[in-house]
């Protein structure tokens, strides 16, 4: 069996090799957003090749709901990539001070935002049937094949020997 995986751009890896690149998130969403496919990038050529090129080449705006469901991941999932982020404590996204916190760090997010995903990962980790699901699991495990010749890659949630749950 072939241990080597080449992505849409010709470049050649061994799978071992990129599959530890891959915990790196800037490659996994940046390099690979555009040297692999995806789900959600056969997604957007199932609804239009036009609309993946664009996304593939200039990245896509992402939603409010995207942004929280996010957050409430690494609030429970990743909580140094959380309490990396910068937040800011404003009343409004349209107040001076958010806009020149975006235009200074790029992503930042609203105290009540923090707040709130914060409530819901309590209320998650207080479930004890959704703490059991990520118990004793691996988070953010990322893998990669060929699929008829082409590169595809994911990433769970969270992986044990007998599921894969996502959280959002």
């Amino acid at each position: 069996m072939d241990n080597t995986i080449e992505l849409l751009n010709g470049e050649i890896f061994r799978q071992d090799e990129i599959l530890e690149l891959m915990k790196d998130d800037e490659f996994y969403y940046g390099y690979l957003g555009k040297a692999a496919l995806s789900s959600s990038s056969i997604k957007l050529l199932l609804d239009s090749p036009k609309k993946y090129k664009y996304v593939t080449e200039y990245g896509s705006p992402s939603s409010q709901a995207l942004r929280d469901g996010w957050l409430f991941h690494t609030c429970i999932l990743e909580s140094d990539v959380f309490n990396s982020q910068i937040f800011v404590d404003v009343q409004s996204k349209n107040s001076k001070a958010y806009k020149l916190a975006k235009e200074e760090h790029g992503k930042v997010f609203t105290i009540k935002q923090k707040r709130d995903a914060e409530r819901l990962a309590d209320a998650f980790l207080r479930n004890e049937h959704a703490l059991q699901l990520i118990t004793d699991c691996e988070f953010e495990v990322p893998a990669i094949g060929m699929i008829q010749g082409y590169p595809f890659r994911g990433k769970a949630d969270v992986l044990d020997s007998y599921r894969v749950v996502d959280l959002k």
